[in-house]
């Protein structure tokens, strides 16, 4: 996947906005990379609305500042190691949830449209993350944060129309917890 990540990076294409890239192999934006971690947004994006592009800069740019795709890295590395224990598989899911949830969050800070934000997730969740031509070639999906990846479409639209944003110290205690949890699972394999 990382392989992957890597040469969509290297095919994807400068917008002018820092950071920020176009593909025609992808249709959901996603960020992609560990060091330099870079949005890569489909092809269309220019015929997005503002509020659109909006929302996906600021769910893609949290992130980015919070490492997200480094974390889920370390994780699947963490799922690899210990890929018997059904903890490892809960673990890693709950922290892509977590990040997930935190961008959306991020999402409807900088926009204040429920609605739309929720419109414009469907349309992502519906073509699916990457294109036909890009999946058919490699079985295994890119190294990176695609917007529209995790959970229950219901669960998550009906989390953004109705859920309240939960404080910054309540998310900090969540991704803590989610860390204490997989360290000690790491720590009792290497005890066996």
């Amino acid at each position: 996947g990382l392989g992957i990540s890597l040469v969509l990076l290297r095919r994807s294409l400068t917008t002018g906005i820092p950071g920020v890239r176009e593909s025609e192999c992808i249709h959901a934006p996603v960020t992609l990379g560990i060091a330099r971690p870079s949005i890569v947004l489909p092809a269309g994006w220019r015929e997005w609305n503002s509020l659109k592009l909006e929302a996906v800069l600021a769910h893609e740019r949290s992130h980015i500042a919070r490492r997200d795709p480094a974390a889920q890295l370390l994780s699947a590395i963490h799922r690899a190691l210990l890929w018997a224990s059904p903890l490892s598989w809960f673990l890693h899911r709950q922290i892509v949830r977590a990040a997930e949830e935190a961008s959306d969050d991020a999402a409807l800070e900088a926009t204040q449209d429920r609605t739309a934000y929720a419109e414009c997730l469907l349309d992502f969740m519906k073509g699916g993350a990457f294109s036909s031509r890009w999946s058919s070639r490699w079985s295994s999906s890119p190294a990176g944060v695609p917007m529209a990846r995790y959970g229950n479409p219901e669960h998550r639209r009906r989390r953004i129309l109705n859920g309240g944003l939960p404080s910054r110290g309540m998310r900090k205690r969540s991704v803590a917890a989610v860390v204490a949890l997989g360290s000690a699972s790491l720590f009792l394999r290497e005890m066996r």
